[in-house]
Formats: structure tokens, C-alpha cells, sequence
């Protein structure tokens, strides 16, 4: 196994175990705006069976026949990886118990390397909140920013993100305190953790761009609950 088959097996676990976050926060059919990160074509097209709702029996023989039809060592390890983690996913199990099924596939250096990675992101993330400085845009603003964010992170996770975009919620979250930034942060799935840092560590915005991210958020919010509104009372 070369360096770039390494690098492969590694990123799919880790988009597997991110993967599993979003399908638990949002829905089985939110994966499909992130069948873009699954390099492997046949687990792109297992997880695709997934979302369009096919049977777990169903997914679970396509992978079967699939290892069954792979030659290549390697790619069929790519594949039994696939076929741990896209039926767990299917079922709603945690991101946790798919990393630790998928180590048990993998020799000790292959564990080391994959452990590795998750605590370099946990590194980043130390370094994200250490270094942390809010952009100032106001005290209304950001007081109004920090409400919406509790109040949508607590009754439906995730959804902002939907409705948003990570990256506009990334740059709205740096006009908030380090308080707010950090529980919204961390009810997010990995991948779309690691987007905002990046984002916010290569391009720091200006008080303008966070201004017009966090006015986003709150009329995307209010927007949602003027349509709960039109649509509870007839329910």
C-alpha cells in the first residue's frame, strides 16, 4: 500500500465518521450535498442507495458482491470500510462506534495514522478556540446573533447550516463571544467543523462581511419561525 492509498482509507474514515454526524443531526437525505467528499465510486453509490431509501438487506449485498468482485487488496479494503460504515449510517449508529469498526479493519500503523488525524483536528480546534478574537460588530447585533444561535441550536441542530451554509455561519460566528462560538461549534459535524476553521484562520473578514453573515442568520431564523407559525395552526 502506497502513501496515497494511505492518505485515501484515511480520509474515508474520517468522512464516514462526519458523515454519520450529519445524517443523525439532519437526515439520511442531507448526505447527498456532501456525496461529492466519497472519492470511491462504489460507496458513493452505496451511500446514494441510502439516501434515495433502499433496503438495508439491499445495501448490504451490494457491498458484499461488490468485495466479492474486487481483486485489488487494497480497494477491497476501501470497499469492507464502505460496507462497516455507510449500513451504520443507514441505521443511525454513532460516528464513535463506526470509527472503532472501521480500526478493527486496519493493521496497527494504519490505526496509528487514522488516531492521528483525529487528534490533529482536536489540536486545530484547541488552536481555533485559543486564539479565538472577536470581530466587534455592535452590542445589538451580536447579542441578537448569540440568541438565535442558542435557540436554533437547541430545538433543531444542524438545520441552520442547512439553511445557511457553513461558511456564512463561520463568519457570522466571528462577531460572537468565545462562549457562543464554542456551543455551536461543537454541535456540528466534523467536516463542517474543520470548513469554518479553515476559513476563519486563512481569511479573517472584516467587520462588514461579519455584519451581513450575521444578519443572515437571524433573517433566515426569523423566517423559519414566521413559517412555523403559518403552518402549526393548521396542523
Amino acid at each position: 500500500m502506497d502513501k496515497n492509498q494511505e492518505h485515501e482509507i484515511i480520509k474515508l474514515i474520517i468522512t464516514l465518521y462526519s458523515l454519520s454526524q450529519t445524517a443523525r443531526l439532519r437526515g439520511l437525505l442531507e448526505l447527498e450535498d456532501w456525496l461529492d467528499c466519497i472519492d470511491n465510486g462504489t460507496i458513493k453509490q452505496g451511500l446514494a442507495m441510502v439516501i434515495e431509501g433502499a433496503d438495508p438487506d439491499q445495501v448490504a449485498d451490494y457491498f458484499k458482491k461488490s468485495m466479492d468482485a474486487e481483486g485489488d487488496q487494497t480497494a477491497k479494503l476501501m470497499i469492507e470500510l464502505g460496507s462497516v460504515g455507510v449500513p451504520r449510517i443507514q441505521c443511525g449508529e454513532s460516528s464513535e462506534a463506526i470509527k472503532w469498526q472501521s480500526l478493527n479493519l486496519l493493521d496497527n500503523d494504519m490505526k496509528r495514522q487514522v488516531m492521528s488525524n483525529f487528534i490533529s483536528f482536536e489540536n486545530m480546534k484547541d488552536d481555533f478556540y485559543r486564539n479565538f478574537s472577536t470581530v466587534h460588530t455592535g452590542d445589538e447585533i451580536r447579542q441578537k446573533m448569540e440568541r438565535t444561535l442558542k435557540y436554533e441550536m437547541i430545538m433543531s441542530p444542524g438545520h441552520i447550516i442547512s439553511g445557511i451554509g457553513h461558511l456564512t455561519l463561520g463568519k457570522a460566528l466571528m462577531g460572537c463571544s468565545l462562549a457562543a462560538a464554542v456551543r455551536t461549534m461543537e454541535r456540528l459535524p466534523l467536516l463542517e467543523m474543520k470548513a469554518i476553521m479553515e476559513q476563519c484562520r486563512d481569511h479573517r473578514p472584516d467587520p462588514e462581511d461579519v455584519a451581513v453573515a450575521q444578519a443572515a442568520v437571524t433573517e433566515w431564523a426569523e423566517s423559519m419561525n414566521e413559517l412555523h407559525k403559518d403552518i402549526l395552526p393548521e396542523m
